[in-house]
């Protein structure tokens, strides 16, 4: 401990025994490499990846440890815990300041038994890997939730595209010489973790997660490529691994009061399904970990994730990485699934039920009594058991179809919601683009409107819709593209199942017509009113459209055409 207390004071520039004047801070490789005694190795496995991002010893040549802080985490419990570790260990250590792009370096590359040059510097970093740190710092300081490396081998240059708000835009600054880009992907691939393949392959699909760190917090993308025939298309879903998710906040999500209370009652029930549907990129995985966040501390929670995108107060949580073949697959869950049930489990996340190895998964934890939590794709929550049921999957319907397995099945779709500079609806009667962008005149607006008022009974006044020049508020960081939007909100729609024998009847009869007849036959409240009870979530925008949160122009593109509904009924009535 005297040596390092040396060479502390000398990085600070004062004497040995002297109260430090600021906090020791390690910007770089080259400051960990003249640091005496000797650095041997980082110790991720002695806290865990996540925790590893902000806390994280690292092992010195001499036996003694440095405890590598980040900024925010000085004062926090996990630093005093991991002191204490320590003690008990009876290990010489010291904490230490560190910046988080160094911590994530090292916990990254797992330096053991490496040697760092004096001279090395974190600066070192490859051109093409600092632009791609810009590429994801932007993607992240503008709320994206996706990042697009479209490389059009067929062309000179190729664009970057990013989803924010459930759209795509394509900023300028962005766009590149394919080469440029191709390199660019090739040499971020190398950083992946848990990937097929030690290159980039520009003719084979490949996954797999990488780690950065933006304005002092891990992310991690999640990287899925698909082989076009003009060039691979690699999609990376934006993740913050520190946003633990909190107690849960319905309103906040875009749930309705008697949505929420649909969901707290299923919370109560013992054993069965809480299931989740919707498309990519939804919010389903959001609302799942919130929903688990509100489980009191009694019961014990435990995850099976591919892999863990959110940190879950309570919960053990466990990644399964699936690159291996479906045999493999199902012995790593197998095994898991034995430890869980011998751990006295009473709550179980299953990230996503998605092929048959994940089916035989939930079977196992429904046939054992525990609570499952889950989500699958799926176009509404009455095509779920379909959905469960499928080839892909696999499910037997006898299960599905039984008193309390399917406890609650919840479909959700984000629309963006409009800015607070919204305009009125008579508005598009000057003229507008549609849901396409094509340009319609008043006259297509005032009948567009006219079937909406026919549909539902409502006159356009309380409609607004979006106003393209934005304000303040919406224009802030933003694209032109995005003017008019301020985040997106849930629409969705609730229905417990477990005891609705009808409907389970239904269910295990594979009639999906006489499914959704006898549930559309139940009562349900005015377009106009928040009760959601057995409403649709094409009725629960519709009903946000009425208090001006919603332009029904978003609300087409995720549902199904005004127009089109109104025919429908019109055919019913022949």
């Amino acid at each position: 401990m005297a040596q390092t207390a040396h060479a502390l004071a000398a990085l600070l520039g004062r004497q040995a025994g002297e109260a430090p004047k600021r906090p020791v801070v390690l910007q770089g490789l080259a400051d960990l490499a003249n640091w005496e005694p000797a650095y041997k190795r980082i110790r991720v496995d002695m806290v865990g990846q996540l925790v590893a991002a902000h806390v994280c010893p690292a092992e010195m040549q001499d036996g003694s440890y440095l405890l590598l802080v980040t900024k925010d985490h000085l004062q926090g419990g996990t630093h005093r815990e991991l002191e204490r570790r320590l003690q008990g260990m009876k290990a010489k250590y010291e904490a230490v300041e560190i910046s988080p792009t160094l911590l994530l370096t090292l916990t990254r590359e797992r330096l053991e038994g490496e040697q760092i040059s004096r001279d090395r510097r974190a600066s070192d970093r490859s051109a093409m890997a600092s632009a791609f740190l810009e590429i994801v710092t932007w993607g992240v300081r503008h709320g994206a939730s996706d990042i697009d490396l479209n490389i059009n081998l067929n062309a000179l240059e190729s664009q970057i595209r990013f989803c924010i708000d459930g759209r795509f835009v394509s900023p300028p600054q962005f766009r590149m010489p394919t080469e440029r880009l191709h390199e660019l992907a090739r040499v971020a691939w190398l950083d992946v973790r848990g990937g097929q393949g030690a290159m980039l392959n520009t003719r084979q699909e490949q996954q797999g997660r990488l780690y950065e760190v933006v304005d002092g917090r891990q992310y991690m993308l999640r990287w899925m490529s698909f082989a076009a025939d003009q060039g691979p298309s690699i999609c990376m879903r934006v993740l913050q691994l520190d946003a633990a998710a909190q107690m849960v906040d319905y309103d906040a999500l875009g749930y309705l009061p008697s949505q929420a209370r649909v969901m707290e009652r299923a919370l109560l029930a013992e054993g069965g399904a809480i299931v989740f549907g919707g498309v990519v990129g939804s919010g389903k995985s959001t609302t799942l970990a919130h929903l688990i966040g509100q489980i009191p501390q009694s019961r014990k929670i435990m995850t099976l994730e591919d892999p863990v995108e959110r940190a879950i107060p309570g919960a053990l949580q466990s990644t399964i990485t699936r690159n291996l073949g479906d045999d493999e697959d199902h012995k790593t869950f197998r095994s898991k699934l034995l430890a869980l049930k011998r751990s006295a489990v009473t709550d179980v996340l299953l990230g996503e039920i998605r092929d048959r190895v994940t089916g035989r998964a939930a079977i196992d934890v429904i046939e054992s009594g525990s609570r499952l939590y889950t989500t699958t794709h799926a176009f509404s929550a009455l095509a779920i058991p379909d959905r469960l049921a499928s080839s892909q999957i696999g499910l037997p319907r006898e299960l599905l179809a039984a008193p309390g397995v399917l406890k609650l099945l919840v479909y959700q779709a984000l629309l963006p919601r409009l800015c607070t500079c919204a305009l009125p609806a008579e508005t598009l009667f000057d003229g507008a683009p549609d849901a396409t962008g094509q340009q319609r005149p008043g006259a297509y607006w005032r009948r567009y409107l006219g079937v909406i008022g026919e549909l539902y009974g409502i006159n356009h006044h309380p409609i607004r819709v979006r106003n393209p020049t934005g304000c303040p508020l919406c224009q802030h960081g933003r694209l032109a593209d995005l003017y008019g939007w301020k985040g997106r909100t849930v629409v969705a729609e609730a229905y417990e199942l477990a005891h609705d024998h009808e409907a389970l009847r239904a269910i295990q009869r594979n009639d999906q017509l006489s499914l959704v007849e006898h549930l559309n036959q139940l009562p349900r409240s005015a377009v106009t009113d928040a009760d959601m009870t057995h409403k649709s979530a094409l009725e629960c925008a519709v009903y946000k459209m009425t208090q001006g949160q919603l332009d029904p122009r978003d609300i087409e593109p995720r549902f199904v055409a005004f127009e089109t509904l109104l025919l429908q009924r019109q055919r019913r009535t022949q």
